[in-house]
């Protein structure tokens, strides 16, 4: 077909997705496979410019939240606090932004570069393992955080209920394993959500990590 990208143009787009570590290697070898279809060749040049195109949005998206929050806490932002670990971040973040198809997600990555240039921030070592618990996350546990950060008036005796009530959008055994991994990580003072007590309560649920971990990932705007 006069159309067939020629073997040196799909070279060159494969060539463009290699180069980078990890899950990207995976990505580029996949697309090579998809090469030996028939009019494989047709679709690995569509696919490299989608994903070309995708992971550009994030990385833009992600650093336009990243200026917003920096303005917002503009009077507590020390530019001379971009230490070796802040630029390892913004290395880290920019790569996993790119892998990163929640918002949720993108939006707690900005907010740990944003909050990295504050006096308060976390030290090295908790910065780093922010980082990781962030790219281990999922939008359901970043939701949960922000509940338990702004938590709703407590009613009847257990939590179940209450969370259920606040995450409608979840079924009730995704928020309990969702709950199980945040107390895994030593996030919350209780790892089951099936306890009765005199009166369910969220507040007070996060551990000191939890409380850190929470106002370092969560931008300054969020409301519950």
């Amino acid at each position: 077909m006069d159309d067939e990208p020629t073997d040196d143009e799909l070279q060159e787009s494969l060539d463009a997705l290699s180069g980078t570590p990890g899950q990207d290697r995976l990505r580029t070898a996949g697309l090579m496979v998809v090469s030996l279809l028939p009019g494989g060749a047709q679709l690995v040049t569509f696919l490299g410019e989608s994903i070309r195109t995708a992971h550009a949005r994030r990385i833009e998206e992600t650093i336009q939240i990243m200026a917003g929050e920096l303005r917002r806490l503009s009077d507590r932002v020390d530019i001379h606090l971009r230490d070796e670990t802040w630029a390892e971040t913004f290395i880290d973040v920019v790569e996993e932004s790119q892998r990163a198809s929640e918002r949720s997600r993108r939006e707690a990555f900005a907010a740990i570069l944003a909050h990295s240039l504050t006096p308060d921030r976390p030290s090295d070592q908790e910065r780093l393992l922010f980082l990781d618990l962030v790219r281990r996350a999922r939008t359901i546990h970043l939701q949960l955080i922000r509940l338990l950060l702004h938590p709703p008036p407590s009613s009847g005796s257990s939590l179940l209920p209450l969370v259920t009530a606040a995450l409608p959008d979840y079924p009730e055994d995704v928020i309990r394993l969702a709950w199980g991994d945040i107390g895994g990580w030593g996030l919350t003072n209780t790892s089951s959500l099936s306890g009765i007590m005199s009166r369910a309560d969220l507040s007070g649920r996060l551990t000191g990590l939890g409380d850190r971990f929470a106002a370092f990932v969560t931008l300054s705007d969020d409301e519950a």
